[in-house]
């Protein structure tokens, strides 16, 4: 289903994303864990064109509220 997304956002010219990594609250804000999604993200959004410029990843808890309107208890490195 992501692929679908970003194949549509593609499509709709969309060119620039931020991609907000969710429930990271449920890993104590562990930078392992989101550099790992980041990773495992990153080859399909270069596949579907979203390269240059790299998007933007920012961790969120949406449950929480954290990250989202304004900055959080946690900054976007999670720390």
């Amino acid at each position: 289903q992501t692929l679908e997304h970003l194949v549509v956002a593609r499509c709709l010219g969309i060119a620039q994303l931020v991609v907000a990594v969710n429930q990271m609250d449920t890993t104590g804000w562990a930078s392992a864990r989101f550099e790992q999604i980041v990773a495992q993200i990153s080859p399909t959004l270069k596949q579907v064109g979203f390269a240059t410029p790299p998007p933007r990843f920012v961790p969120v808890s949406a449950l929480h509220g954290l990250n989202l309107r304004a900055g959080g208890a946690r900054d976007a490195a999670g720390s």
